[in-house]
Order: C-alpha cells, then structure tokens, then sequence
C-alpha cells in the first residue's frame, strides 16, 4: 500500500493499494472488511507510475490522492450503492490533469499544494479570472459511462422528447453537450447557456437508433465554470443485440 495514502472520508479509513483506493469496512464479514471504493478511476490510476508514493488529503469532504501529476479525487458527498464480490458503494469519482502536488495543506479554507519548489493555491469561483490557470483558460469534460442500460443484449432507441442536460448555476455557464453511441464518434448536440440562481436545461430533440451503449459528454466553455445538476435520458428497447457488419 502507499504509505501517504492513509484518510479518512464519511468516517471511512481509505487507503490505497494494488486493487485502487479501499475501504475498511469493520461491520463486515471477515472476508469482505475491505471493500474497493475507486472503480471508477481504477482503470487509468493503477496504470499510474510510481502509485507506492502517491499522497492523498482530504478537503470539503473530497479524497484527494495525487500521483504523476495527476489528481483522483472521490467525493464524500455523492455516492451510490453498488454491490457485488468487491464493493458495497462507490463514490462519484474525478480526474484532475496538471496538479503537480507533492503535497497539501489547507488554510483560511482554501486547499493549498507545493510541488516541490512552489507553493500554488486552487481558487474560488468567486475570483476574478477563477477557470484560468495562470492565465492560461482551464478545460474541463463530464461524461456518463458509455451505458448499456443493463441490457447490452437489447438494441434501445433514445427518443426525440423527454432528453435533458441541466447545467447547475454557477453565474454565467455554458457547456457543449455531445452523445457517443457504441464505437461511433460524438456528435455535438449544441451548447447550454445560463446565469442566475437556477439550472438551466438543454432539451436534446435528437434521437438515437438502435444503439447498444450509450454516453453523454458535457464540455466547458472556456473561461467559464460549469457543474451538472442532472441528466435524463429517455429511452425505449427494441430487438435482441447483434454484431454489426
């Protein structure tokens, strides 16, 4: 295990090994105390360097872990039951690129980093030139799974009406909001716009055939913050799956 990994978060101990960022469970069995909680970011993080020195912290009740440059973090605040041999929950997980954290601290509320030669502060919203990084505009993506619905074995149609991408309000937001179906290539839907204290919907009036997966993408506008507050898709199922070609 990484020996700078060691958190707590919900009143969880995680810490992270060969398997990802685990849990101790103490109200389990014998065999299931330990419980995996990073599935969502397993893929790319133990295919990550040098994981054994990875440093992880706990700020606003998000799991913190950096390693090569880049930030795992899984949220405290969302999580969903998932059972099976190796979890009983999952946090909401996301991927920071350029942290280059060494190690952090947090003071007067704000998370602070070195990395080794200088000491760099995360900024607010509320900043002026917040989703810049020393000027240089931050990019930032959202995206489902690609999802087969629990059904990979039916084709489903997403229908014309009743689709919605809801931006969170966050002064002025947009997004450019693209669907992936299977292994073809996304196709920008259009852009989301809002400002004030209420979400702001984009209805998607497209619909999709006969697909088998499914994902939704939302990418920031430079310059501009922007977080999801929902997303709905509708949808109905058709005929058994097949290859294609």
């Amino acid at each position: 295990s990484a020996k700078y990994c060691f958190n707590v978060l919900n009143d969880e101990a995680l810490f992270l090994s060969k398997d990802g960022v685990m849990a101790i469970n103490p109200s389990g069995s014998d065999e299931n105390k330990i419980r995996n909680r990073s599935f969502f970011v397993n893929k790319r993080l133990l295919a990550e360097s040098g994981i054994r020195e990875a440093y992880s912290f706990v700020w606003r009740n998000l799991y913190i872990l950096s390693v090569n440059g880049h930030c795992y973090v899984l949220d405290g605040n969302q999580k969903s039951s998932w059972v099976n041999e190796k979890t009983n929950l999952q946090y909401e997980a996301y991927y920071w690129d350029n942290v280059p954290a060494d190690c952090f601290v947090k003071c007067n509320e704000r998370l602070w980093f070195s990395d080794g030669e200088n000491l760099c502060r995360f900024k607010d919203d509320t900043e002026t030139n917040a989703y810049a990084d020393n000027g240089v505009a931050v990019s930032a993506e959202w995206s489902t799974i690609l999802d087969d619905d629990g059904n990979v074995h039916y084709f489903k149609t997403m229908q014309k009406k009743g689709n919605i991408v809801s931006l969170l309000p966050c002064g002025d937001t947009s997004a450019d909001v693209y669907i992936k179906a299977d292994n073809e290539n996304p196709v920008l839907i259009g852009t989301v716009s809002g400002s004030g204290d209420l979400p702001t919907e984009m209805y998607i009036n497209k619909k999709f055939k006969k697909y088998k997966r499914l994902q939704f993408i939302v990418k920031n506008e430079l310059d501009q913050g922007f977080g999801i507050d929902s997303i709905i898709k509708n949808y109905t199922v058709g005929n058994y799956s097949k290859n294609r070609g």
